[in-house]
């Protein structure tokens, strides 16, 4: 006998028995499903919930770098307003220890003059007396 799911061609009634059959088989396997999609649908909330809360751990991360990054830009701001503080101090020495150079130099150069100029007379003076001493009588006048 055919399979017959009109029933029109039901006519005995193992035919509709077998029907009802089929009919129950498929609202179990109805049934069993939808507990599947319900404990799917629950395992996707606890996702969806797990993923919310991940979000959120997310968020409170990107918060973190971002007050992180705002330091970080704060301390760099502060490092160059030092750097060029610091830059112009060193100009500052810089000038000072150029205009002192020039000042040693200078210095150096008059020392050098009267070092030389103080042997000169010393040795004037020691051409003189020997000059007059050996013109006299070895002493030097009175």
């Amino acid at each position: 006998m055919a399979d017959a799911t009109n029933f029109a061609e039901m006519n005995s009634f193992p035919a509709v028995w077998q029907a009802l059959g089929r009919l129950y088989d498929s609202s179990v396997e109805t049934k069993e499903s939808i507990v599947q999609l319900r404990e799917s649908v629950g395992g996707l909330r606890d996702s969806f919930g797990e993923l919310r809360n991940s979000v959120e751990e997310v968020r409170g991360s990107i918060e973190e770098v971002r007050g992180s990054i705002e330091g970080l830009r704060d301390t760099a701001i502060a490092i160059r307003d030092s750097s060029a503080r610091l830059l112009s101090a060193v100009q500052v020495q810089q000038q000072q220890v150029e205009t002192h150079d020039r000042m040693l130099k200078q210095q150096a150069r008059r020392l050098d003059r009267n070092e030389v100029t103080t042997q000169v007379i010393l040795e004037d003076l020691r051409q003189l007396l020997e000059g007059l001493r050996q013109r006299g009588n070895g002493h030097p006048p009175q």
